[in-house]
């Protein structure tokens, strides 16, 4: 086996390797119709304890390196990253990305943080980070573990489901609605409330 490069993680085939695939003929012929047909690999990683550290905060979904975006206050500077690598099977880890940078921006912009004396405000930064992180990280996660666990129902590789398609269909219906149903709304206005309560 090849040790991982990013040379790796797209593989162009022909349509004739395609087509030698055991699919049907509606298949074949929507297959036929891609000019150059390439399959691109899906890496699960290991989740990460933390998603601060001091000046450093991880959010959303991403495998690919982004230049960071940089808040700057007085002499240092707070980097935001994205972090969650969540594979593609749920569709929800570029909302994390979405619902981090909004919990982010509102516990650094929230009066407690940003209307800080100066002489405070890093002591102030650190608190509203340790609040993101208690708050945020377990909800992605959740993602990234229940994104993976999608792959597999669709995969027929779930080790309770199997190939048995009632028990994936019964799965796949109750799946999405605590990531589609989450009021966002009212966690922000609950978390920036933890400001407060520290």
């Amino acid at each position: 086996m090849k040790p991982f490069s990013f040379d790796h993680r797209l593989s162009h085939y022909s349509n004739t390797r395609f087509l030698s695939r055991r699919f049907n003929d509606q298949c074949k012929a929507l297959l036929r119709a891609i000019e150059n047909p390439s399959i691109w690999g899906i890496f699960a990683l290991p989740q990460i304890e933390f998603a601060v550290d001091e000046r450093t905060v991880l959010i959303g979904d991403a495998v690919r390196s982004l230049p960071p975006i940089s808040y700057a206050y007085l002499a240092d500077r707070l980097f935001v990253l994205q972090a969650h690598a969540t594979t593609p099977h749920q569709g929800a880890g570029a909302g994390q990305a979405v619902e981090d940078a909004l919990f982010l921006s509102a516990l650094l912009a929230s009066p407690s943080t940003s209307s800080t004396p100066l002489s405070s405000r890093p002591s102030a930064i650190t608190k509203a980070l340790k609040v993101y992180q208690q708050e945020r990280h377990s909800r992605a996660q959740k993602v990234q573990e229940t994104s993976f666990e999608a792959g597999l129902l669709y995969e027929f590789l779930d080790p309770d489901a199997g190939s048995d398609l009632g028990r994936i269909k019964e799965d796949l219906e109750g799946r999405m609605k605590w990531i589609w149903e989450f009021d966002t709304e009212r966690e922000v206005e609950r978390v920036v409330g933890l400001l407060d309560k520290k």
